[in-house]
């Protein structure tokens, strides 16, 4: 999703506000397949309390380091009950050759997350969804590693490892990078999780 301009901040945002932007553009997402982590239940309930209706209330009222540090709440809940270790750090607009919000790098084990996402609170959604699409390629390459302590199933090793013999960028084909094993794995749990956290205020 493309970058815009950031919203003038005159007045505060409704937690109905920031769910319905994020939504706008949710809403044409494709039906979620089969979540493969066994964490996910766990882990959509900590980003829920991580982040309980008051605190999308107040997102913009947060300056952009505490916005950033109640998000790195949900890196280390991904990383607690995934038993993973990946640390998650900021980055620049135009560190991706694609326009992309995020990325995640295997050899460094690190999570980069571009930092935009913090300027304008209007953007919770996509910030929630870009840390948690990265942080499930962290499990995905803890996995590829060792298939029996993370816990997943044989033909999935077996997907995901052809998947990273033979990955394909966004910018070579952004079809083909879509419809990876890898890829759609990441965005049904980023889509989740965002989905969990924006569900009812009174839930």
């Amino acid at each position: 999703m493309g970058k815009t301009e950031s919203r003038e901040k005159e007045e505060p945002l409704s937690f109905e506000a920031i769910k319905e932007f994020y939504m706008q553009d949710a809403k044409e997402l494709p039906a979620l397949y089969e979540l493969e982590n066994p964490c996910t239940e766990q882990i959509a309930k900590s980003a829920k309390w991580i982040f309980r209706p008051n605190i999308i209330e107040s997102w913009w009222e947060m300056t952009a380091e505490e916005r950033w540090e109640r998000a790195k709440l949900l890196a280390k809940t991904f990383n607690y009950w995934n038993g993973t270790n990946a640390s998650i750090l900021l980055m620049s607009y135009g560190m991706t050759d694609d326009d992309s919000w995020g990325l995640y790098h295997p050899n460094k084990n690190q999570v980069y997350v571009d930092d935009y996402l913090l300027e304008d609170p209007l953007w919770f959604g996509y910030l929630v969804n870009t840390i948690s699409h990265e942080m499930e390629h962290a499990y995905q390459q803890a996995a590829l590693e060792d298939p029996e302590t993370y816990n997943i199933q044989v033909m999935t090793a077996k997907r995901w490892k052809w998947n990273a013999d033979n990955y394909v960028c966004s910018e070579r084909d952004y079809w083909k990078y879509c419809c990876q094993p890898l890829e759609r794995d990441a965005d049904n749990m980023a889509n989740f999780i965002t989905q969990m956290v924006l569900g009812e205020e009174d839930k």
